[in-house]
Formats: C-alpha cells, sequence, structure tokens
C-alpha cells in the first residue's frame, strides 16, 4: 500500500489528518481538537500527506514519502515502547481506506 502510494499520488489525496486546533463559530476561539486514532498516526498521515493536517497536498512531495513516515512511525513507536502492532493496524486502515476512495 505504501509503496502504491508513492508510484501513484493521487492515492495520496484522500490521506486526511485532523488539525491540532479548529475554530469554535459560537464561541469565536479555537479550540483543540483530538487525535483521531493516536497521535502517532496522526503524525505519519501528515508526514505522508505533504506536512499538512487538513489536507493533503500530494503533488508537492516525490519520492519515498509514504514508505519513509511508516518507517519514521515505527521508530517513534518503538522509542516511546508502544506496542507497534495496534499502531500499524490504525495507520494501515488510515492508508488503505484513502486508496480505496481514490
Amino acid at each position: 500500500t505504501a509503496r502504491a502510494m508513492d508510484k501513484d499520488p493521487v492515492r495520496r489525496a484522500f490521506l486526511l489528518g485532523c488539525p491540532p486546533r479548529r475554530f469554535e463559530a459560537e464561541t469565536q476561539e479555537e479550540v483543540a481538537v483530538l487525535p483521531l486514532d493516536s497521535f502517532l498516526v496522526d503524525e505519519a498521515v501528515r508526514q505522508a500527506s505533504g506536512g499538512t493536517t487538513e489536507y493533503s497536498l500530494p503533488w508537492l512531495l516525490e519520492g519515498r514519502v509514504t514508505v519513509n513516515a511508516i518507517k519514521q512511525h515505527l521508530k517513534c513507536a518503538q522509542a516511546l515502547g508502544f506496542a507497534y502492532l495496534p499502531q500499524g493496524i490504525l495507520l494501515k486502515r488510515r492508508m488503505d481506506m484513502a486508496s480505496c476512495i481514490a
């Protein structure tokens, strides 16, 4: 999946992240947004989608962007002592959904 996304950047177009803050219209303030799955997964999605949190910009990046984001995700999870399997499943699910939509 990651290599396919790197070969065909259109597959990354629907790889959407979660912004760290959003504007609350009723209170006219910015409020923090909780991560969709986990902060590590959201960071990997941000890296793979062009460095943005809400909208993907796949045409800005070339090369093995998605593969490198997954490798970085693995390194961070291991450094923090997290079990990688649940993290990897969450990340794969997000990437599979983006690929299916494209």
